[in-house]
């Protein structure tokens, strides 16, 4: 089915909607961009939803339990979206979302942002670059707090998502130690031998942070204070919106299936 490069539709009317909407239209302001509450379209009959949604590229930006009752009514709609994490929590096991997600007949991929950020290429060119064994210390959080997902679950998909990529080709080699856990704070430590060692420590801090740390002397800050011009929002969603075929979420998502299923 052949998609338009200039449509989207966003489901869910919350802050990071808002965020999503005005970044897509300051990067590209030909695009045509519909809006739904994710409440209200849940009460839409299977036959509406297929008008609106048939042959269309969406990007759901609501709850992790709306998001699979929004896709539990699509299940066999032909369009593309983007997913928002986290994809699961307490009450939605990985495994069954994941068993959902992907026999959908939509093309889904995972919003994961700083994949495509300025950010990101510089940390893999010093991992590629520098003498190993790594030390790598990553830090992420802040001092928001969502009424319906921990803290831990909040923060915990961004980095283990970039270390899934980092490390991928060693995960059959690697070791993880949980260091300390609860709801508000997590602390682990990811070893791949003579490759990585991994500090990640994430979930409540009083300031947002977003750093990693190599070797003790190179430092990456994806929330820097002063601006850069890099914009990974809309970089992702160009790359999505040109790739054919379903993105593999389960390679995306491994070391975070792995990390919690040791939580649990």
């Amino acid at each position: 089915m052949k998609y338009s490069s200039k449509s989207i539709i966003l489901i869910g009317k919350g802050d990071w909607s808002n965020k999503i909407y005005e970044v897509l239209l300051d990067q590209d302001d030909t695009l045509n961009i519909e809006k739904y509450s994710a409440r209200d379209f849940l009460l839409k009959s299977e036959l509406e939803i297929s008008k609106i949604v048939a042959g269309q590229f969406l990007w759901i930006t609501t709850t992790p339990e709306l998001q699979i009752e929004l896709l539990k009514k699509m299940e066999s709609i032909d369009f593309r979206v983007i997913l928002e994490k986290p994809i699961a929590t307490k009450t939605i096991k990985t495994d069954e979302a994941l068993n959902l997600i992907l026999n959908l007949k939509a093309d889904t991929f995972l919003s994961q942002p700083w994949k495509y950020s300025n950010v990101w290429e510089s940390i893999k060119t010093a991992t590629q670059n520098l003498p190993t064994p790594l030390k790598i210390k990553v830090t992420r959080g802040g001092p928001g707090v969502r009424t319906y997902i921990d803290p831990v679950e909040d923060w915990i998909y961004h980095d283990l998502g970039l270390l899934g990529e980092l490390i991928y080709d060693y995960k059959e080699l690697l070791t993880i130690k949980i260091l300390s856990a609860n709801s508000r704070n997590l602390k682990i430590n990811i070893k791949v031998p003579n490759k990585f060692d991994i500090d990640l420590n994430v979930g409540y801090f009083s300031e947002k942070l977003a750093l990693w740390e190599i070797n003790g002397m190179y430092q990456f800050n994806f929330f820097p204070r002063i601006p850069v011009k890099d914009n990974p929002i809309f970089t992702m969603y160009l790359n999505y919106q040109n790739r054919t075929g379903k993105n593999n979420l389960s390679e995306q998502l491994w070391l975070v299936k792995r990390v919690l299923e040791l939580l649990n």
